[in-house]
């Protein structure tokens, strides 16, 4: 560990900027994560070691200094570290004292650096390994989050079919032949695209996973301000239950799609129609088939004055859900679809229509809401979600 002193900075930042540096990237601006090395180092500089990956460099030979309080590097090249070299140099000039306090680890390897074949091939290895990581995603930073531990935990105590359900809060190469996996974010986007409508209509992924008020995380795993704190019994059970319900939801959405769509392709046969079933097309995606349905649940739930919430938690028990629960939410499927091939032939009709955009307006989420609000002659038709439990 190393404090980076003014005469260093500009040492290293001349190293960097040398044409004979080894780091394969340049300084690419002032991105997210750049403007954030420059902010810790302002502002918690204390901290700077700890969430800092470093610099990693190479020299020709390393020796100690004679006082004994550094190393002496000839030839020396950065390799990576070219976003923490030039953020910390402009840190630095916004405000020196403050920087100088902030800490960071430089890694140096002493190598040949001739120009043989296998010095060559050596040092392109060890450029090429200190910048090559697995990617992370931002789903990975809420893996040992209390809700995901608990969720793992609780899940870790279902079974169906003689196997066990695996809630895979972190990502793994990991195979478990004897159990039902379920991934994480696949879960936080099914439970969103069932209560709230698909991710991609709100920003996606980096919206799912933000903990910011009324951002994706604090809805699916909180209460919209904040994310849980813990797990008892009933919120577990919820957010099972809509998994589960979901599940029974795909398999009948697969099904339903090709039957209404084999029909409606005869039917075009028949008037030589060659363009594609509008049917396939509005129901090409199961996050608004999901929303439609947990819609339709909605609305049905207050026009009979019923807890919705109680009976989610009751397709908690997999034996229930995927059995004579199932047969409960296929019920509820038909007119979801519907609804949306209705809404998708209508939209369709408009000159500037884009079939991608179709599924990421929140246009399309208030259209179904509203038809379905206005289709209330099926709510008669429909059962208690769970009047078998």
């Amino acid at each position: 560990m190393v404090r980076i002193r003014r005469s260093d900075r500009k040492k290293i930042l001349r190293i960097h900027n040398d044409r004979h540096s080894l780091n394969i990237r340049n300084y690419v601006g002032d991105n997210k994560t750049n403007k954030g090395i420059r902010e810790t180092a302002l502002d918690t500089p204390g901290q700077f070691f700890f969430y800092n990956n470093g610099i990693s460099a190479i020299a020709s030979k390393i020796s100690v200094n004679e006082q004994g309080t550094g190393i002496i590097c000839e030839q020396l090249s950065i390799i990576n570290g070219a976003q923490t070299v030039r953020s910390l140099n402009k840190a630095y000039s916004a405000n020196a004292a403050k920087t100088n306090d902030a800490h960071v680890l430089v890694r140096v390897t002493e190598t040949s650096l001739g120009e043989g074949s296998s010095e060559q091939s050596f040092l392109g290895n060890i450029t090429r390994f200190n910048n090559t990581q697995n990617a992370i995603k931002v789903s990975d930073f809420f893996s040992n989050d209390v809700v995901q531990s608990s969720l793992a935990k609780r899940f870790g105590n279902l079974a169906f079919a003689g196997k066990k359900y695996w809630y895979k809060n972190k990502r793994s190469g990991e195979q478990r032949k004897s159990s039902i996996p379920i991934g994480m974010e696949e879960f936080a986007n099914t439970l969103h695209a069932f209560q709230f409508g698909p991710t991609d209509v709100f920003g996606g992924t980096s919206y799912l996973f933000d903990q910011s008020r009324d951002k994706g995380y604090v809805r699916v795993f909180g209460d919209g301000s904040e994310a849980y704190t813990s797990l008892d019994d009933e919120t577990f059970n919820r957010l099972a239950g809509i998994w589960f319900i979901c599940e029974s939801i795909y398999d009948e959405w697969k099904l339903n799609r090709e039957r209404v769509s084999a029909e409606e392709a005869e039917e075009a046969k028949r008037r030589s129609d060659p363009s594609e079933p509008v049917s396939r097309l509005a129901l090409e995606r199961r996050w608004l088939v999901y929303f439609a349905v947990g819609e339709y649940m909605r609305q049905v739930s207050r026009f009979r004055s019923a807890n919705l919430e109680i009976a989610l938690g009751r397709f908690a028990k997999p034996q229930f859900a995927l059995e004579d629960g199932a047969a409960l939410v296929k019920a509820y499927v038909g007119p979801a679809c519907e609804v949306l091939i209705r809404l998708y032939r209508a939209a369709s009709k408009s000159p500037d229509f884009t079939h991608r955009n179709w599924f990421r307006d929140s246009r399309t989420l208030r259209d179904i809401e509203n038809d379905i609000a206005g289709s209330k002659s099926w709510f008669k038709h429909l059962p208690e979600l769970a009047k078998k439990a």
